[in-house]
């Protein structure tokens, strides 16, 4: 019984608190902002489904850029290694440009 009238008491002095407080004003534009909130929901598409559309995008463009920066590294490899030529094919390119027609 006594726990019963602490748990009363305790009660009242919280409803009396919350009697005393001052009473608070909400935003006036609220009611306007959750309305054009539910209109674009509903309208068309939610904004977790324009975000993910947009990181689907970025995904795809992230992965074209790493897929032509490894084409373009490769090109540069294949196009720079040394190519092999054989002996005579050397000394024909050296004895063609000694005999220019700069003399």
């Amino acid at each position: 019984m006594k726990n019963y009238d602490s748990v009363q008491n305790e009660v009242r002095k919280t409803m009396d608190f919350l009697d005393r407080m001052p009473k608070l004003e909400g935003n006036p534009f609220m009611f306007t902002r959750i309305q054009s909130q539910l209109a674009d929901e509903t309208g068309g598409r939610s904004r977790r489904e324009g975000s993910l559309v947009w990181a689907s995008v970025r995904t795809i463009l992230l992965a074209l850029l790493i897929v032509s920066n490894v084409v373009t590294i490769v090109q540069t490899f294949r196009d720079s290694a040394p190519q092999a030529i054989d002996r005579q094919e050397a000394l024909s390119t050296l004895i063609d440009s000694s005999t220019s027609p700069n003399e």
